[in-house]
């Protein structure tokens, strides 16, 4: 994910970024901070396990949930707007796309490192 953030920081936010004094600390951090962000929203929105739901239903509520907590921390945290006009194409619907692709490759590489496989 700091690599993500660093790639949107220094095509969106030049100016911001070259402020930074030491980046790979500060995307380090501002990953760390985003997976504990994460992870307390995804508790939050899954909401507690009503009573007789299944493992298969309760496993769908995390999971959807996982991927929304992702979304927003991902997008606010790590990939925040750029303070230009509102012709910057970084807050189009052709944007967005984008980064809902690239967000579906991440989490294909997430799930490719935890099972230890590879599409190749």
């Amino acid at each position: 994910m700091a690599y993500l953030a660093e790639h949107h920081w220094v095509q969106h936010r030049p100016t911001q970024y070259a402020a930074i004094g030491d980046p790979m600390t500060f995307f380090q951090e501002l990953e760390d901070e985003a997976a504990n962000q994460i992870d307390d929203l995804e508790r939050h929105l899954a909401g507690p396990d009503p009573v007789g739901e299944t493992f298969g239903d309760r496993l769908g509520r995390y999971r959807m949930a996982r991927l929304q907590a992702e979304e927003i921390v991902i997008r606010e945290v790590l990939m925040p707007a750029s303070s230009a006009t509102s012709d910057d194409p970084a807050g189009s619907p052709i944007a967005d796309v984008a980064l809902v692709a690239v967000l579906a490759e991440f989490r294909g590489l997430v799930d490719e490192m935890r099972t230890g496989s590879s599409s190749e």
